[in-house]
């Protein structure tokens, strides 16, 4: 059966540094896949299609592409993902997307709005922009379109369903550990894609994200006030246990 790596583009979690180098690895063997329909969802099955006629493909990205990935033939899929602090995500999401020239509801907001505002518009339209981004992002349990089933299952299974999902792959790389991350990956890819080397790149970083993970969070934190962090974090307590684990898991 044809193996492909399927890079999971989850937004602000260093996906763009990603490809850049899967792109330095594969060059034309490399391809990046989205519709051009916002909020789109792309299926391991249909990602199968497109790959149909482009036998030369190894790897692609997607921001689009969601689990699960079981009985895909011809192909057979092996995931690539990175998570990250999720406070430390929402934060980098808005310094990109109040200068990102999208007509998307939160980045027209982002323009417009300050980060707490930004992140209570959010809320209120019910997005998981800031809110479980993460998990909702790699849970099996969905609709026939693609979103997550959030009406049919409680948010801790989707939880259990993301945890499931990563413990699937080789290992699970963290934006916080993102060089040894990338060493670890090639290292155990390699096993499946001979000669498989992720070097570190850094593209895309937004303002704000300079200095250690404890000083940004301390900084997000005077930036909304004790009380709105508070409710952020308890907002993201999915997305936190998810990143304790994958932080764990490289040791």
């Amino acid at each position: 059966m044809r193996r492909v790596l399927a890079h999971i583009h989850l937004f602000k979690n260093a996906g763009t540094s990603v490809e850049q180098g899967l792109r330095q690895l594969y060059g034309g063997r490399w391809v990046s896949y989205d519709k051009p329909v916002a909020n789109a969802r792309i299926t391991a099955e249909e990602l199968v299609g497109f790959l149909a006629d482009k036998p030369e493909v190894v790897a692609v990205s997607s921001h689009q592409l969601r689990p699960p990935f079981e009985d895909t033939p011809p192909v057979s899929f092996d995931p690539l993902v990175f998570v990250r602090h999720p406070i430390d995500r929402i934060r980098s999401a808005y310094e990109f997307e109040r200068v990102q020239d999208v007509d998307t509801p939160s980045a027209t907001a982002a323009a417009r709005l300050d980060f707490a505002d930004w992140i209570e518009f959010n809320h209120e339209r019910k997005s998981i922009q800031c809110a479980n981004f993460q998990v909702l992002g790699l849970t099996a349990l969905r609709r026939p379109n693609g979103a997550p089933n959030r009406r049919g299952h409680r948010l801790d299974e989707h939880l259990e369903s993301a945890i499931a999902f990563l413990g699937t792959l080789p290992v699970t790389g963290t934006v916080e550990q993102y060089e040894r991350s990338c060493s670890l990956i090639s290292e155990r890819y390699a096993l499946s894609y001979p000669g498989f080397e992720l070097r570190p790149a850094h593209v895309n970083s937004t303002s704000g994200g300079e200095g250690d993970l404890a000083d940004r969070l301390d900084a997000t934190k005077r930036r909304l006030g004790a009380a709105a962090y508070a409710e952020l974090v308890a907002a993201n307590e999915a997305d936190l246990e998810l990143w304790r684990r994958a932080t764990e898991a490289l040791g």
